[in-house]
């Protein structure tokens, strides 16, 4: 402003362009006497986040749409719900989506030198599409498969329910695993320089599908065979050990076997237990914030990304883990690996394997 209390053109043009400036002039200039400046929400008396968030998505977002309902119950983990939810509403992080964000210079996919969106990932990269034509067979694919909008293409399948003949496991559910896992393989290449053959990703694709198929039901606690069981007494450790309780002395060994079972590379687990509150803790809802360290910590290992299963199992069920118990090899206080069986369990195991195949 100028001296005089009018706008000053000539500063206001050197920091504005010509368009801004012509809206500031048309405006009356700041007075003593005006009121104190203040906040206004042009669409209500009233400011509030949702109603700013409607506004703003108001023409692309429908929260009553049943293209929501689809993705939300898909009988996949919930990560994967989460990921296509992302893809749909185009808000993965991409090489494009990076580029048009500044944070890099090479919108290119890792794959080819097409520019990297969400469609390319996940269908019209060279890798996609071969991994799309091992699932269905390069001569019973549909040209529309490559070449509808995205938004149809992702809906259309999630709302299949029809399953192919080798997968016997709903189509949606195959579906949306495989897309998690070109995404996860593409992750591979950018950040570990590794590449998984199509063949070894449609057998994990399929691998995780069968086992989400399965789970639709998991069976309850109380739908568990029971059988007799002994009764069971704690012998007091030496006096330097920190495990006072048998129910401490199980979550350790659940929380070392599943460190164990993550370092070896292993996907699918299923954590056989005779202690019915452990698996009570570890599953319930709030395991994130229970008291005890050992649950939070096994919750926190079972989120992580493979498929980790709590059963409770009769006593008597898994005779090998009682036997190993009773070794008197165990001299040292230290978790023990065997890279074989020992000797005392192979009679056991040997009967495991007949029940198996008998």
């Amino acid at each position: 402003m100028t001296t005089t209390g009018s706008w000053n053109l000539t500063l206001l043009l050197s920091l504005f362009p010509e368009q801004v400036t012509r809206r500031i002039f048309s405006q009356r200039c700041p007075s003593s006497n005006d009121i104190i400046d203040f906040c206004r929400w042009r669409w209500s008396p009233q400011f509030s986040i949702s109603e700013a968030y409607s506004k703003i998505l108001e023409e692309e977002w429908d929260a009553h749409s049943n293209d929501w309902h689809v993705i939300w119950s898909l009988l996949v983990s919930q990560r994967i719900r989460v990921f296509i939810w992302l893809a749909l509403r185009q808000k993965l992080m991409t090489n494009m989506e990076r580029h048009r964000q500044g944070l890099t210079e090479n919108p290119s996919c890792t794959h080819c030198d097409s520019v990297e969106s969400i469609d390319h990932i996940l269908r019209g990269c060279l890798y996609a599409r071969n991994v799309w034509s091992l699932i269905f067979g390069a001569n019973q694919i549909t040209i529309t498969f490559f070449t509808d909008d995205m938004k149809s293409w992702l809906l259309t399948n999630l709302r299949s329910n029809a399953s192919l003949p080798y997968s016997m496991v709903p189509w949606n559910t195959l579906f949306a695993t495989i897309c998690w896992h070109i995404w996860k393989a593409r992750n591979e290449i950018v950040f570990t320089s590794t590449c998984q053959t199509s063949a070894s990703l449609i057998h994990h694709s399929l691998t995780w599908a069968k086992h989400f198929a399965k789970s639709v039901d998991p069976p309850t606690l109380h739908s568990q065979p029971t059988s007799p069981v002994s009764t069971l007494q704690w012998r007091t450790p030496p006096q330097h050990w920190s495990i006072t309780d048998a129910f401490t002395a199980e979550l350790w060994a659940i929380l070392d076997g599943l460190n164990l079972a993550w370092q070896l590379g292993l996907e699918f687990i299923q954590v056989q237990t005779y202690c019915s509150k452990a698996v009570s803790e570890i599953t319930s809802r709030d395991a994130y914030r229970n008291p005890l360290a050992l649950i939070r910590s096994i919750h926190a290992l079972g989120q992580r990304v493979w498929v980790v299963e709590f059963i409770r199992i009769p006593h008597g069920a898994n005779q090998v883990a009682d036997r190993m118990t009773k070794l008197n090899s165990f001299s040292q206080f230290d978790m023990v690996l065997f890279t074989n069986p020992p000797a005392q369990v192979q009679d056991l195991l040997a009967k495991d394997v007949d029940s198996l195949t008998n």
